[in-house]
C-alpha cells in the first residue's frame, strides 16, 4: 500500500472518528466531502485492477480541483454564518415535532402522486409493450421504456415513499391512512424495481435516512453503525450464494483484478467507486473540446425534447475516452466536459456555497421544507464520486415535486424553544 493510499485512507478514519463526539452531526457537509473523497482515492490508488494505471501530475491536479473547489464553496458558508446561532440536531428534531402538517391533504397528494404513477407506468408499458425486468435486455431495456410526456411521471416513486414517511413520522393515530400508505409505498417500491433503476433508490433512500435523523430520536451513529454492519454482512451473505459465484468470476476477469480469485467478491464495490476517477483522470487528459452546457443543464434540453437530436446534429458521445465497459465519471467531469477548468472550478465552488447555506439555513430556522431540501443535497455530495445527478429531469422532476407538496402541507409553529449551538 502506498504512502498516499494510507494518507488518504487515515483522513477518512479521523472523519468517522469525529463522529462519536457527543452532539457532532453525521450529516454536516464538509465532513461527507472529505469522507467520501478520501476513502474514495485511498481505493484508487490502491490499484488492484490492471485497468487502473498511474495518474499524472497533471490529472492528479484536475482531480483534485473538483471536491477541492467544493469544499471551498462550504468554507465560506461556515464563514458566513461562524457567529450564527444554530440549531443542534436534538434541537432540530424539537422544533419539528411541533410543526404543524395538514394530515389529510397530504394523506390525498400521497394518493393521487400514486395515481399518476401507476397510470404513467401502465400506460408506458401498452405503448413500449414490455417492462425492462422482463425483456431480458436489461441494459438498454431501462433506457428505452420511457414515452415522452410520461417519462418522468413513472419516477414518481421517490415521491410517494418520502411522503409517505413524513406521514408516519408527522402524523398521530390515523391507523387505517397509515396502512393505506405503507401498501402504496410497497406497491410503487416494488414496482420501481421492475425498471431497473438504482439512481432513485439510492435517492429515496438518503432523502428518507436524512429526514429520518433530523426529525427523529432513532437515527443515532451507534444505531447507524449496527444497520451499516448488518448491511454489508447480508451484501456479503448473498453475494456468497452459488448463484452469485458465477457473476463474480466473471466481473473480476472483465476487470482483470490483481488479487485472488478467493477475493472475487469485493471486485464489484471496488470498481464501482474507483474506476469512476479513472475515467475522469484518463478522460481530462485527453479532451479536446467542449459542450458549453449540454450536459450540465441536460433537463433543460429533455425538458423542450431535443436532447437526443442535438447529440445526433453534433455527433456527442456521451461516454468518451473509456478504456473499460465502466462507463462512469464523477460529477466533475461533466463540468470539465463542458465548461474546462472553468467548469471545475466555479460551478462545485457554486454548489458548495449553496449546499453551505441550505445546511446552515437549517441548522438556523428549522423547517420540514429546509430538512427535505437538504436531505437531496446531502444525496448530491455523497455521490460526488459518480455521475453528476444536478443536470437530469428525473431529479429536477423530484425536487420540485418535494418542494410543492411540503409549501401545501407544512406551516411553521413559532415560539418553540430550542437547544442552540455556536458554529460547528
Amino acid at each position: 500500500m502506498s504512502f498516499v493510499a494510507i494518507l488518504f485512507f487515515l483522513v477518512a478514519l479521523c472523519v468517522l472518528a469525529s463522529l462519536t463526539k457527543r452532539g457532532s452531526d453525521i450529516l454536516s457537509p464538509a465532513r461527507m466531502v472529505i469522507f467520501v473523497w478520501s476513502f474514495a482515492l485511498g481505493l484508487a490508488e490502491l490499484k488492484l485492477s490492471n485497468l487502473q494505471h498511474e495518474w499524472s501530475t497533471e490529472s492528479w491536479l484536475l482531480v483534485l480541483i473538483g471536491p477541492s473547489s467544493l469544499l471551498l464553496g462550504l468554507y465560506t458558508a461556515f464563514v458566513m454564518n461562524v457567529y450564527a446561532r444554530l440549531v443542534s440536531p436534538d434541537g432540530i428534531r424539537e422544533v419539528v415535532r411541533r410543526q404543524i402538517v395538514d394530515s389529510s391533504l397530504l394523506f390525498w397528494l400521497i394518493i393521487i402522486s400514486f395515481v399518476v404513477y401507476a397510470a404513467s407506468f401502465l400506460v408506458s408499458y401498452a405503448i413500449k409493450g414490455f417492462v425492462p425486468i422482463f425483456s431480458g435486455e436489461y441494459g438498454g431495456a431501462r433506457t428505452k421504456f420511457s414515452v415522452f410526456g410520461l417519462g418522468v411521471l413513472v419516477h414518481s416513486m421517490p415521491v410517494i415513499v418520502f411522503f409517505g414517511l413524513v406521514y408516519h413520522v408527522m402524523v398521530k393515530e390515523h391507523v387505517k391512512q397509515k396502512l393505506l400508505i405503507k401498501i402504496v409505498c410497497l406497491i410503487s417500491a416494488v414496482t420501481y424495481l421492475f425498471l431497473l433503476q438504482r439512481f432513485l433508490f439510492i435517492l429515496t433512500a438518503v432523502m428518507c435516512f436524512s429526514f429520518a435523523y433530523y426529525a427523529t430520536d432513532r437515527m443515532r451513529f451507534r444505531t447507524i453503525l449496527v444497520s451499516f454492519i448488518t448491511a454489508v454482512g447480508l451484501f456479503f451473505g448473498v453475494s456468497s450464494l452459488r448463484a452469485g459465484e458465477v457473476i463474480q468470476a466473471y466481473l473480476y476477469a472483465k476487470s482483470k483484478m490483481k488479487y485472488s480469485m478467493d477475493y472475487a467478491i469485493f471486485t464489484e464495490p471496488y470498481m464501482y467507486v474507483v474506476m469512476n476517477l479513472e475515467n475522469l483522470a484518463t478522460g481530462v487528459k485527453r479532451l479536446d473540446h467542449f459542450t458549453f452546457g449540454y450536459y450540465t443543464f441536460d433537463f433543460i434540453t429533455a425538458l423542450a425534447g431535443v436532447k437526443h437530436w442535438m447529440e445526433e446534429y453534433f455527433s456527442l458521445e456521451s461516454t468518451p475516452y473509456l478504456n473499460s465497459s465502466y462507463n462512469t465519471y464523477t460529477a466533475f467531469w461533466t463540468y470539465y466536459r463542458d465548461f474546462g477548468i472553468f467548469g471545475i472550478v466555479i460551478v462545485p465552488l457554486l454548489i458548495g456555497l449553496v449546499v453551505g447555506s441550505a445546511y446552515y439555513a437549517m441548522r438556523r430556522e428549522p423547517t420540514l421544507q429546509r430538512i427535505a431540501a437538504y436531505g437531496i443535497m446531502v444525496f448530491i455530495l455523497l455521490f460526488t464520486f459518480f455521475n453528476s445527478p444536478v443536470g437530469f429531469l428525473v431529479f429536477v422532476y423530484v425536487v420540485v415535486a418535494v418542494y410543492l407538496i411540503l409549501r401545501l402541507v407544512t406551516r411553521v409553529q413559532t415560539g418553540v424553544p430550542v437547544k442552540w449551538t455556536n458554529g460547528l
